[in-house]
């Protein structure tokens, strides 16, 4: 029970409950709670090479029934970032902790992993998180990318004020996210330290993790590939109710590149970096930001972008100047905004 009334455990997710929270606490137990805790790396330095604290994870004998409760909701514990997103990795490998690497290439580590967590439970707390981000109520709401669904988890935490030992009035937002939710192939870990205009992660981190999880889905041309509305719409019979997709217009759909080996009529689309490119800098004023970015990257150009928001509102150079010559170094501006 809390303020919501009695709630699932799903919805205790999604709308961030602390009651909820201290109740599942309650029901682990002391030990059980803190195992799950040292298992997941909480209290113990990460394996990234960076200046790090070990955090605060004080031993399970010393807990009060209060110490159970309030660590459910993340105080009586302290943590920080990297361990965080070590905590939210092992969800994302199915229960199963990958201790976090700095690689400079591609080169295999040979590790011995450990299961901390069940398969089922895992894809069980993953829809939940979805569920945060993607239902209407959910307090994860910001985070929504139109045409991929994501997971996510908001965090609003009290800092301690080491003078008097107690909470302060200061706070940090956080947000850890991950896309696509079905099959996660980014994990992102945003916290916003002392924020000025709103305290919560729902607000101010899940929007900055928007922009960046959008960004590197272009990148790799993900957004690129997915089907526009009307051919969603003309695959599946009507359902009841508005369904938010990825509405894009005709001339946002990016060229198919000649002589490919995927028929036009598969409805399969090539990402823009495998495309032909135009033989001169294309007008992209008005267009999506994932449109523009395939367009200069058909010519092996990454633009460099300015501003946040999805469409593009000035360019640099003009349309129509011809691409740099091979070997000759150039520069390209896209400025974004919401409007």
């Amino acid at each position: 029970t809390s303020v919501q009334g009695v709630i699932t455990a799903s919805k205790v997710l999604r709308y961030s409950s602390n009651i909820g929270m201290a109740k599942i606490g309650l029901e682990l137990g002391a030990r059980v709670f803190h195992d799950y805790l040292r298992k997941l790396g909480f209290g113990e330095r990460t394996s990234v090479p960076v200046s790090e604290s070990r955090g605060i994870l004080r031993p399970a004998r010393d807990w009060s029934e209060v110490d159970i409760m309030s660590t459910a909701f993340g105080q009586s514990i302290s943590v920080t970032c990297l361990q965080m997103a070590q905590a939210y990795l092992t969800l994302l490998n199915n229960g199963v902790y990958k201790p976090l690497r700095l690689l400079r290439d591609n080169g295999a580590v040979q590790e011995t992993y450990q299961r901390v967590f069940n398969e089922r439970v895992c894809k069980q707390v993953m829809e939940m998180m979805r569920d945060v981000v993607e239902a209407k109520d959910g307090t994860g709401r910001r985070a929504r990318i139109e045409g991929v669904e994501v997971g996510g988890k908001t965090g609003t935490a009290q800092k301690a004020d080491h003078r008097t030992g107690e909470y302060g009035a200061k706070r940090t937002a956080s947000f850890a996210g991950f896309v696509p939710a079905g099959q996660p192939r980014y994990l992102i870990f945003v916290m916003v330290d002392e924020p000025t205009r709103n305290q919560y992660g729902g607000v101010v981190a899940a929007a900055a993790f928007r922009d960046i999880a959008a960004r590197a889905l272009t990148w790799n041309g993900t957004l690129g590939a997915v089907e526009t509305a009307e051919k969603k719409e003309e695959a599946r019979p009507a359902a009841r109710g508005r369904q938010r997709g990825l509405k894009i217009s005709r001339e946002d759909i990016p060229y198919m590149a000649e002589n490919s080996d995927v028929p036009a009529s598969s409805g399969m689309r090539l990402p823009g970096h495998l495309s032909r490119a135009s033989s001169k800098v294309p007008d992209v004023k008005g267009k999506s930001v994932r449109y523009a970015v395939e367009l200069f990257a058909r010519a092996g150009i990454v633009p460099e972008i300015k501003g946040s928001g999805t469409r593009v509102v000035k360019q640099s150079p003009q349309p129509g100047t011809p691409w740099p010559e091979e070997g000759k170094a150039a520069s390209y501006i896209l400025w974004l905004s919401e409007k």
